[in-house]
C-alpha cells in the first residue's frame, strides 16, 4: 500500500514538473531531472528515489536514443561534497578529472585528451602527501614515481595498465581470422565488409559479452561473432590493472571480410 501511495504521489507531481523538466526513472532506482538551459546545453541532475542529490552532468543531446556528454560532470558524497569532477567533449573525457576523499581532500588528479590519458597523473594519500606522480603520452605510461606514506620513494608500478593479449593484438587478429569460415552464401554473392566487435575483458582475463558495434551484413556479422567466441573460449588476456588491481575493461576490434581475387591461369 505504501509503494502504491508513493507511485500515486509521483504521478500527481508529474504535470507541474514536466512544465520545466523531464523525469526519467532508471533501473538503479535513481531518477534524472533534465533541464534544457539552451539549445545546446542540457543539465541532468541525478537523485536517489529518496531525493538525495547524487550529482549533475551536462549534455548537448539527451533522449532515449542518444546521449552526448558535453561539459562538466559532478558526482557527490551523501553530505554534498564533491566525489568526482570531470570534463567531457562529445562523450570523451577531455581536460582535468579529479577524485576526492570524503574529507574533501584530493585523491587523484589526472588529465585526458579525446578520451585517453595525456599529461600528468598525481595520486595523494588522505593527509595530502603525494603517493604517485606519473606522465602519460597518448594514453601510454611514460614515466612515474611512487612514494610510501613516509615519503620514501619505492619501485613504481603504473596506476593504469592496459589489458594485454599474449603475443599482442596482431596475434589475436590472426587467431580470429584463422577461425573464420567465410559464409558460402556471402562468397557466392561477393559480400564483403568490415565488422566491428566490442567485448569485455574481465578480471580473470576472459573475453566475455561480445557484441556487434557496427555490422556489415548479417551473414558476416554472425560469422564474426562465432569466430570471436571460438577464440574467447580458448584464449585469455592479461587483464587491465588499476592501481595494481585487476579490473574489467572494454576492447573494440575490427574484422575485415574480403574475398581474395581469383586470377585466371
Amino acid at each position: 500500500m505504501k509503494r502504491s501511495c508513493l507511485i500515486f504521489l509521483l504521478v500527481l507531481s508529474l504535470p507541474s514538473l514536466l512544465a520545466q523538466d523531464t523525469i526519467f526513472l532508471s533501473r538503479t532506482d535513481n531518477y534524472a531531472v533534465v533541464t534544457k538551459e539552451s539549445d545546446k546545453i542540457i543539465k541532468v541532475d541525478i537523485f536517489t528515489r529518496e531525493g538525495v542529490h547524487k550529482g549533475w552532468e551536462y549534455y548537448s543531446e539527451y533522449n532515449a536514443d542518444r546521449k552526448i556528454k558535453n561539459g562538466s560532470s559532478h558526482f557527490l558524497y551523501s553530505d554534498g561534497r564533491d566525489s568526482v569532477t570531470r570534463m567531457y567533449e562529445n562523450n570523451n573525457l577531455n581536460g582535468k578529472s579529479v577524485e576526492y576523499y570524503p574529507s574533501g581532500s584530493k585523491k587523484l588528479v589526472e588529465h585526458f585528451k579525446n578520451g585517453i590519458r595525456e599529461g600528468t597523473l598525481r595520486e595523494y594519500y588522505p593527509d595530502g602527501s603525494l603517493r604517485r606522480d606519473e606522465t602519460y603520452l597518448r594514453g601510454e605510461y611514460n614515466k612515474g614515481r611512487f612514494f610510501d606514506e613516509d615519503g620514501n620513494e619505492r619501485p613504481a608500478e603504473p596506476y593504469w595498465q592496459h589489458a594485454q593479449f599474449p603475443g599482442g593484438v596482431k596475434t589475436l587478429s590472426a587467431l580470429i581470422i584463422a577461425a573464420v569460415r567465410y559464409p558460402e552464401e556471402a562468397r557466392k554473392n561477393n559480400i564483403e565488409g568490415r565488422v566491428i566487435i566490442n567485448f569485455i575483458i574481465d578480471k580473470e582475463g576472459k573475453m566475455v559479452s561480445p557484441k556487434i558495434v557496427r555490422g556489415a551484413h548479417h551473414l558476416l556479422d554472425k560469422e564474426a561473432m562465432r569466430a570471436t567466441e571460438v577464440v574467447a573460449f580458448i584464449h585469455k588476456w592479461e587483464p587491465a590493472k588499476l592501481d595494481g588491481k585487476p579490473v574489467r575493461t572494454r576492447y573494440t576490434l575490427p574484422l575485415v571480410f574480403e574475398i581474395p581475387n581469383q586470377r585466371e591461369l
